[in-house]
């Protein structure tokens, strides 16, 4: 069987080897979007994936995803509600197959959404323009650093 579709959702390949798709949003025949908190791990080699039905603290899509040695983190995106407004957070996961939550939400100095994320060789990342408050645009760059 083939998991439900989604779009605007992150996705990355684990150490594992496996690949995570987290976060996203369905939308039914009226259109109605429903925002995610649902993760995919697949298993390429097996042809086989698991549902994690409530991965993100937050539902999320247009968030970005980055990878460290020790930590995948989940930025921004937009949250779930009637405006879907942008998010002002980072969740943490463990990089491994179990995908544990690490520790409380990270604030971020402010919210965006449907932003780019440069990773840095220096266990930092940048996050750039997106959206934020009041559907406009994010001038400033941020600065993640990892735990």
């Amino acid at each position: 069987s083939q998991p439900d579709s989604r779009r605007g959702h992150v996705a990355v390949t684990l150490p594992s080897g496996k690949v995570l798709v987290a976060g996203g949003y369905t939308e039914d025949a009226g259109m109605q979007k429903t925002v995610l908190q649902s993760a995919l791990l697949i298993d390429i080699t097996a042809g086989t994936y698991q549902t994690r039905a409530t991965m993100l603290r937050t539902p999320r899509y247009g968030a970005t995803l980055h990878q460290f040695s020790k930590e995948l983190v989940i930025c921004g995106g937009f949250g779930p509600g009637p405006s879907f407004p942008p998010l002002a957070d980072c969740e943490l996961f463990t990089p491994d197959d179990s995908l544990s939550p690490i520790g409380d939400p990270v604030p971020l100095p402010r919210a965006r959404a449907g932003h780019a994320v440069v990773k840095l060789e220096t266990d930092q990342a940048l996050l750039i323009g997106g959206v934020g408050e009041g559907n406009r645009a994010v001038s400033a760059i941020d600065l993640y650093t990892a735990k």
